[in-house]
């Protein structure tokens, strides 16, 4: 495959509500797909969408071993572990590679 990804796992939901999405659609199946990586010696990554932006979801998948990736508005909330501040994801500066 190259550097190409493909889904492995998809779902469509119909939601009455807009925002009303229940993580634990979404938990089944990582869970079944993680049922199937267990066998193998596989790097985990999990790429999705701002819509999935929860810290339950983000725990689920940590205490499963996964690597994530999930795009999120600017206006998010972030903590930093060790850090006592809270600030907004726009807020925060990446450090460029040469001040390391």
């Amino acid at each position: 495959m190259g550097k190409r990804a493909i889904p492995l796992w998809y779902k469509i939901f119909e939601y009455n509500e807009k925002g009303n999405k229940s993580f634990e659609h979404i938990k089944q199946g990582i869970t079944e797909l993680n049922e199937i990586f267990n066998a193998y010696d596989y790097k985990v990554i999990l790429l999705a969408d701002r819509g999935f932006k929860s810290i339950d979801l983000f725990k689920f998948i940590d205490r499963l071993s996964w690597q994530y990736c999930i795009r999120c508005t600017n206006d998010m909330l972030v903590t930093i572990e060790g850090k006592k501040k809270i600030k907004y994801l726009r807020d925060i500066t990446p450090i460029k590679k040469d001040s390391l």
